[in-house]
């Protein structure tokens, strides 16, 4: 029979749960990846003799991992807002699922600003930090 389960009906989340889980793992991964940006910059700002080129490609590659995740995001969030990304034909939510899918929305939206602030910052320092040593190199001014 029921295998104990009498009652209980077995229903899909509404879509709007996918949608947050979704988006919920993209801003985990931004984070991983915002680590390894930060290692990359690190490594890339260490003098080195042979080729400096790696460096620079690995800071490249990560840079932009992390801008599609973040453009991925935010989509998701839209689709979030939109009726809990509910297509024609899935029922309507009520006002009360409608508050919950909103407050959701919010709360990975201000992560995700936040996230964005100090990437942007991570952004910043990196390339000061590089045009200060770019600057000491030689043939810059003070340096015989």
């Amino acid at each position: 029979e029921g295998g104990g389960l009498d009652g209980l009906s077995a229903s899909l989340p509404p879509a709007w749960v996918d949608f947050s889980e979704e988006a919920n793992a993209d801003i985990q991964r931004i984070k991983e990846k915002m680590k390894e940006l930060g290692n990359a910059h690190h490594k890339a700002l260490l003098p080195n003799f042979d080729d400096m080129g790696s460096d620079d490609h690995v800071v490249e590659v990560v840079t932009q991992e992390i801008t599609r995740l973040f453009k991925r995001c935010e989509a998701r969030l839209q689709k979030l807002g939109k009726g809990g990304g509910g297509g024609p034909g899935s029922p309507s939510l009520s006002a009360a699922e409608m508050r919950v899918v909103t407050n959701v929305q919010r709360k990975l939206a201000t992560e995700l600003q936040k996230l964005s602030v100090d990437f942007r910052k991570m952004q910043k320092d990196y390339l000061q930090r590089l045009k200060q040593q770019q600057d000491r190199g030689p043939g810059a001014k003070g340096i015989d």
